[in-house]
């Protein structure tokens, strides 16, 4: 969804969103995997005791870190010349 977003506000042609959808699928991985082990972490009380809270903020954490890779991913699908405008 971020994907389709960003090429939406970034009107890239069909092509380029393909790409941004399929480059997607990496950085979407990769944060659902650090997002498991990091709760798999927090139910084993490995951490000791931490807030309630903490739950949501590793699924939060782990978004932020999928969003800013997938905008660095599509950025680097846009031409320079195009973001100038």
């Amino acid at each position: 969804m971020l994907a389709l977003l960003a090429a939406l506000a970034l009107r890239l042609g069909w092509v380029r969103t393909a790409a941004a959808c399929a480059a997607s699928l990496a950085p979407t991985l990769a944060a659902n995997i650090l997002r498991a082990a990091s709760l798999f972490i927090l139910e084993v009380g490995q951490l000791g005791a931490l807030p309630a809270a903490s739950h949501e903020w590793v699924g939060l954490a782990a978004f932020l870190v999928a969003a800013v890779a997938l905008l660095a991913v599509i950025q680097a699908l846009v031409p320079s010349e195009e973001l100038s405008r």
